[in-house]
């Protein structure tokens, strides 16, 4: 039997949960208690298939998760209930909370997600039946994000394109953000320095980007100094200082960048081995950062002078948590969580599959 893999990490803004995604299993974990946090509805109302995706609010109010079942569900953090869900035609590749200014509804949360498709939808969090397109990509939409003053919805694809869309008038194009010669599959902007954005890809870099004018500032060959086009899997920036923590596919190390806004570049500072596969990493509100994927399930590391450390989570009630599968199951999770699954389909055969299921979509609708 095999470890089962946590393919997705995420913390509430207060800091005072995490929440983590292994197969299509969600957990929260209190980090107050160092408890799991008990939920009817997030045992017997979770997912049937891989999660792909999981956010919180900017207020810690919801969170969403989403995945290959096709189901989004928006998750109410003061009592982890399930307040909305709805059945997607296609499967979900991601989703970002913004405000919603809406007359008549009380929620001021708009959930968007994305389809491999290339649509964007938006909805009240506590409404998924009312959604509306927001905008459309011609290929699979991979990530997106909002810029944290919520007056820019960016969004990348499989076909190298970075979107700069103003927010909530998505049809009002800002900038593009060209360069990335395969697949964009990761976007975050620092938190103290919200000018600029950092996005990772399948060719192998990590790109620093003025996103506003469109402008390419730097690019880093990753893993530095390798000529492999990688897939770039994870990045997420501290929110106590401008350190960027990237991870690539078939990568063991979480590599540690430091942004200097001076000069306009991210300059590497550290490896962190893990020895296991990794699958991603998140800073924490604390500052600390979180490693995840399998052998270990997750490690937490803090700054110690000048560099990061491990931090032992062996007390963690998370570790208890992790399934075992077998290793057949487990070759066909980490094949599915690979950014290799945007590629199965080749431009022609995306648009005639695309074009079926709005056809489709048309005759259930008459």
């Amino acid at each position: 039997m095999e470890i089962l893999p946590i393919q997705l990490l995420s913390f509430d803004p207060s800091g005072r949960f995490m929440a983590y995604a292994s197969g299509n299993d969600v957990l929260v974990l209190d980090l107050k208690s160092n408890l799991l946090v008990v939920s009817e509805d997030l045992n017997s109302q979770g997912h049937s298939d891989l999660v792909r995706t999981l956010s919180f609010d900017s207020e810690g109010k919801f969170m969403v998760t989403a995945g290959d079942d096709k189901k989004v569900k928006v998750w109410d953090t003061s009592n982890w209930k399930c307040v909305a869900s709805r059945t997607h035609g296609k499967k979900i590749s991601t989703v970002a909370l913004g405000p919603l200014n809406s007359e008549g509804n009380e929620c001021k949360v708009q959930v968007l997600y994305s389809d491999k498709f290339g649509d964007i939808y938006g909805g009240p969090a506590n409404n998924l039946e009312k959604t509306d397109l927001s905008l459309g990509h011609c290929s699979s939409v991979c990530f997106m994000i909002l810029s944290h003053d919520n007056k820019y919805l960016i969004t990348c694809d499989r076909d190298e394109k970075i979107r700069v869309s103003n927010y909530p008038n998505t049809y009002d194009i800002e900038s593009f953000c060209l360069g990335h010669t395969s697949l964009v599959s990761r976007l975050v902007i620092p938190h103290q320095a919200s000018n600029y954005l950092v996005s990772g890809g399948s060719d192998g870099t990590i790109r620093l980007w003025d996103y506003i004018k469109g402008i390419q500032l730097q690019t880093v060959q990753v893993p530095p100094g390798s000529n492999s086009k990688c897939n770039v899997s994870s990045l997420s920036f501290s929110g106590k200082e401008l350190t960027l923590a990237a991870v690539a596919e078939g990568h063991n190390s979480v590599l540690l960048y430091k942004l200097d806004v001076e000069k306009n570049e991210l300059v590497h500072f550290q490896s962190l081995d893990f020895g296991g596969q990794l699958l991603g990493a998140q800073f924490g509100p604390d500052g600390s950062l979180y490693a995840h994927g399998r052998n270990p399930a997750i490690s937490q590391c803090q700054r110690v002078g000048e560099k990061y450390a491990n931090v032992s989570l062996s007390d963690s009630s998370l570790l208890s948590s992790v399934k075992e599968v077998s290793k057949e199951k487990l070759d066909e999770i980490l094949k599915a969580v690979s950014l290799d699954s945007f590629r199965k389909l080749d431009n022609v055969e995306f648009q005639q599959k695309k074009q079926k299921w709005k056809e489709e979509k048309k005759e259930q609708q008459s």
